[in-house]
């Protein structure tokens, strides 16, 4: 995402979700009469509740004080956060209730398609590893598509459905506890939709879906936007419920004074709000004698400061009582009753139907659904196999409706496949400097063609460009529909370039070019264990070059292999990149055998090991790479290479080659920025990197006393793009080398 594109997202944040009160400040503070006749009975009240973003939880507070003044609501309208807490409030939720619940959210989370990494499949994991950079470009068709919001609504919808659990049950709004109405607007009209019935959760989703941001939402053939574009304060919706009278609330964004307008960002909002100025002037027309109009005084608080939330609560509420003397005529004569418990019950679910409209099968999803027929609805766990489901990253959305039935409830479990498209590609970058004149880069792209099969199965290639010749091409074929066990039969061509250093010096280079043609089988234990068994078949040649400038080819040795090997994987990591908790464990068992007579076969065991340690915000990672060698091992192409970034980061890329390994590093990494609630954060990370690790020939050669040491610092952003990463390493022997990588280090 580009930073002028990630600038507009940001001005219609602040913009469409908080409109403004008025370019002419003197009608906007004109008071409204407040003259109107005895009426013997409490006068029936309407709430309406505007849009604001994180201005928008006010309410809450404003909501607190009408209790205490005995004001009983008999009807709410709300848009966007408005509708959010009207809705709440309408459910039957009471102000305290609605408080814990705001503070509560993880609006980060809420504001994010991304799911948990621990719920991801095991073989979404090994792709995100595989992808080198985090976000890809979608193909339909062979055109390059864009998604219709930087966020789908994925976890906020299923954040909304469980906030609205309780009465899910209740598809006419004039039911609830107070009758509610939430606003939309249709995208292609421009007209505002009104939500009467229907899935509370899924109108107050379509609600705040603020433009070019969140997707839009489809209902009944509409595109349904924020409703702030067509109503942000519904107060003629409020009017035609048959309510007496209005208390308006108010808590858009003041317009810029001229001085304010000094970059293209205010100049942007400024011009948004204004173009929204007619349908908001409408609204405070129809407010007449003795309704009222509460404009919440929050200073400096803007719509996406969403760690000030406890701030809003209490300005809305201290704010309220300016309007006391207004307020006293709505006051009822006894006090209000307020019944905390509802009639409301956990549905009870007689049947589940499956509304699915990707390529893969529907017996994958219902394989992932836990819910018993006859049952009450396990809410969490629904949740869990949901965020399974999502997790396999074929779908745009995966979540659930719940219908009432003469008999109970329909659970219907909603995927929606990717509609900007459903292939993906990706790109990678890196490029490292030594000081001495030493250099290289690879430039990498990859692509993921989803859905050949109806088991979920893929075909996933790469070909990179640079120091290290890469093209790779793989197909996974899911063997169950739980994707259990799996086949994954792949072709690999790699050239690669070592350098033979003896001291300071290089002696010698050597490239080797492999053909591999393998096929694994495994089982996915868990979504964070996979083992099983493979088999390969290696052809090519290994060119060693004697001298730095010389060029002169010393000798050609081609080969022909075959590798029997034993695989398990774990991964437990809760982030990729920049890691605070979990482990990333692979160990690999092979049995080589030389395809050239006379060749004795060896084996060789592999294993690298990631475990990261939380420290408060910050994080210690240890990172261990062993290989050990069993038997003489009869080719280069079988041994393994040190140096580069986090492998001795002051050594050149691949400058030590041996059959025997041994590293190690701990990093400590700490973040140096203020991390953001808003969907948009951008992490920068300094670490600290201390080092030790050698080659050797054989295992009968390895020892402690060989071990190189070095240490490295880091600089990292974890962009939307993916990892960016810029360090400098040294050896003890003062060897150096500093880098720029674009994809993950560990």
């Amino acid at each position: 995402m580009g930073i002028r594109y990630t600038c507009h997202l940001l001005v219609l944040l602040a913009t469409l979700s908080g409109l403004p009160i008025f370019a002419n400040e003197e009608f906007a503070n004109e008071a409204l009469p407040n003259e109107a006749p005895a009426i013997e009975e409490p006068p029936r009240i309407g709430l309406v509740l505007s849009g604001g973003g994180a201005r928008g939880l006010a309410h809450i507070g404003v909501i607190r004080a009408l209790e205490e003044r005995n004001i009983k609501i008999h009807a709410i309208t709300g848009t966007s956060m408005g509708a959010i807490v009207g809705a709440l409030y309408a459910s039957g939720k009471n102000p305290d209730e609605i408080e814990a619940i705001a503070l509560g959210i993880n609006w980060s989370d809420a504001f994010s398609d991304e799911p948990a990494r621990d719920k991801l499949s095991y073989r979404r994991k090994k792709v995100s590893r595989d992808y080198l950079v985090k976000t890809q470009a979608t193909l339909d068709g062979g055109i390059i598509n864009l998604p219709k919001g930087v966020i789908q609504g994925q976890n906020l919808q299923l954040m909304l459905q469980r906030l609205f659990l309780h009465v899910s049950q209740v598809t006419n709004f004039d039911h609830l506890k107070i009758p509610f109405r939430a606003v939309a607007s249709d995208l292609v009209t421009g007209d505002a939709v009104v939500f009467a019935s229907g899935s509370l959760a899924t109108a107050v989703r379509a609600s705040m879906s603020i433009p070019g941001l969140f997707a839009p939402v489809e209902i009944d053939g509409k595109v349904l936007v924020d409703g702030g574009l067509a109503n942000n304060l519904p107060v003629d919706i409020a009017k035609s419920m048959g309510v007496d009278y209005v208390i308006a609330v108010d808590i858009a964004t003041p317009l810029y004074s001229a001085k304010e307008l000094d970059s293209v960002i205010p100049i942007i909002e400024q011009l948004t709000t204004l173009l929204t100025f007619n349908q908001l002037k409408k609204q405070y027309d129809l407010l007449g004698a003795g309704d009222v109009l509460i404009k919440p005084d929050l200073g400096g608080i803007n719509t996406a400061d969403f760690d000030k939330l406890a701030q809003a609560i209490a300005l809305g509420y201290a704010s309220t009582s300016v309007y006391d003397e207004q307020l006293a005529f709505f006051a009822s004569p006894r006090t209000l009753a307020y019944d905390p418990t509802l009639a409301y019950s956990t549905p009870m679910i007689t049947e589940i139907i499956i509304d699915n409209d990707s390529r893969v099968s529907d017996r994958l999803i219902t394989s992932h659904i836990s819910q018993q027929v006859g049952a009450p609805l396990a809410r969490e766990q629904l949740e869990q196999d949901l965020e399974s489901i999502y997790g396999y990253q074929y779908f745009e959305t995966v979540n659930y409706e719940i219908e009432p039935l003469a008999n109970g409830n329909r659970l219907q479990i909603i995927t929606t496949e990717r509609s900007w498209g459903k292939d993906l590609l990706g790109v990678s970058f890196d490029l490292n400097t030594e000081f001495d004149g030493e250099s290289g880069y690879n430039l990498g792209v990859n692509y993921r063609k989803t859905g050949i099969t109806n088991k979920g199965g893929e075909w996933f290639s790469v070909a990179q460009l640079g120091q290290d010749m890469l093209l790779r091409t793989e197909a996974y074929l899911p063997l169950d529909y739980r994707q259990l066990f799996f086949a994954e039969p792949y072709l690999r061509y790699s050239e690669r370039s070592f350098n033979n250093v003896i001291g300071p010096d290089i002696q010698s280079r050597f490239r080797i070019d492999n053909f591999v043609k393998g096929l694994f089988l495994g089982i996915e234990i868990s979504n964070v264990a996979v083992v099983g068994l493979g088999t390969e078949h290696h052809q090519g040649s290994t060119r060693t070059f004697v001298g730095t400038g010389t060029g002169n080819v010393a000798g050609t040795t081609s080969f022909s292999d075959r590798v029997d090997y034993l695989k398990f994987e774990t991964d437990t990591l809760d982030n990729l990149y920049f890691p605070r908790d979990g482990s990333l464990a692979r160990l690999r068992y092979e049995h080589v055998s030389p395809g050239k007579n006379g060749l004795s076969s060896f084996n060789l065991l592999h294993f690298t090991g990631l475990r990261a340690f939380p420290l408060r915000q910050n994080s210690l990672v240890l990172n261990v790479q062993y290989v050990q060698s069993y038997g003489t091992v009869s080719g280069r192409n079988f041994q393994s290479s040190l140096g580069g970034f986090k492998k001795l980061t002051g050594l050149y890329e691949g400058a030590l080659v041996g059959s025997d390994l041994a590293y190690a590093s701990l990093t400590y990494l700490l973040r140096i920025d203020e991390r953001s609630r808003l969907p948009v954060d951008l992490p920068v990370y300094l670490g600290f990197v201390a080092e030790a690790g050698n080659v050797w020939q054989s295992h009968q050669e390895v020892s402690a006393k060989d071990l190189i040491f070095g240490g490295a610092v880091i600089i990292g952003v974890d962009s939307p793009l993916g990892p960016v990463y810029f360090g400098y390493g040294q050896t003890k022997d003062r060897r150096s080398s500093f880098y720029l990588k674009l994809g993950r280090i560990f």
